[in-house]
């Protein structure tokens, strides 16, 4: 079962070939970002658990974006563990984001001690 994902600056989600809608000729380079906003009720570790929902992500390292310089928790095909949180969908470590309304991304990091599955 993968690790719960919570709004931990410390943890991030990675693109490896971020895509650069405002920079011509671009192919995508790396990028990766802090995880910024999460639940408001439900905390694991200290931080809100992460839910797949446009409202939970956070921000691409300033440098390597030129675009909304946002990632977002909302993968093309969630993944139902059988838990929700605030009616949404769990999201997980290992889970796909999408990078300035691209997907491809993947949270790297969250909980060391929280997982999250139906058990099976």
């Amino acid at each position: 079962m993968p690790g719960a994902g919570r709004a931990n600056p410390k943890d991030f989600a990675l693109h490896t070939s971020h895509p650069c809608v405002g920079c011509p000729g671009c192919s995508g380079h790396a990028s990766q970002g802090p995880v910024l906003t999460g639940s408001k009720n439900v905390i694991v570790d200290g931080f809100g658990m992460l839910r797949v929902a446009p409202e939970d992500g956070g921000t691409h390292d300033k440098g390597t974006c030129c675009g909304t310089n946002k990632w977002l928790c909302m993968p093309t095909k969630p993944v139902d563990r059988g838990v929700n949180v605030n009616g949404k969908l769990a999201f997980c470590v290992g889970d796909e984001t999408q990078h300035c309304g691209k997907p491809g991304g993947k949270l790297m990091m969250g909980s060391t001690d929280v997982f999250v599955g139906d058990g099976k």
